[in-house]
């Protein structure tokens, strides 16, 4: 069974959230923290309004993003790709040499 938490308010906490299992979920106008943390298995789904305050997204094997994401510059996307994938080779296939 999936879990999901919606989120449906002003987030006030400062710290990295983190999404470890199921789906965080926003409805209406609320906001999450401006770092947030993806782990494998999980979903982020907007509710169909584009977040734009986070300054750090990290992302952690494989999770789904479900609407609109605007970083402004110099803010920072960290993808960590499991160690198996690298040691099979690039998980860009035809399209990057290196990761």
């Amino acid at each position: 069974m999936r879990s999901c938490f919606r989120d449906n308010a002003n987030n006030n906490y400062a710290g990295m959230m983190e999404v470890r299992a199921g789906t965080l979920a926003l409805s209406g106008p609320g906001k999450v923290s401006d770092k947030l943390a993806l782990y494998n298995g999980t979903t982020f789904n907007t509710g169909g309004v584009t977040v734009n305050n986070l300054s750090r997204l990290d992302i952690h094997g494989t999770a789904t993003w479900t609407g609109d994401l605007d970083m402004a510059a110099g803010d920072a996307m960290n993808f960590y790709i499991p160690v198996d994938v690298l040691t099979r080779g690039s998980p860009f296939p035809d399209r990057y040499d290196q990761v």
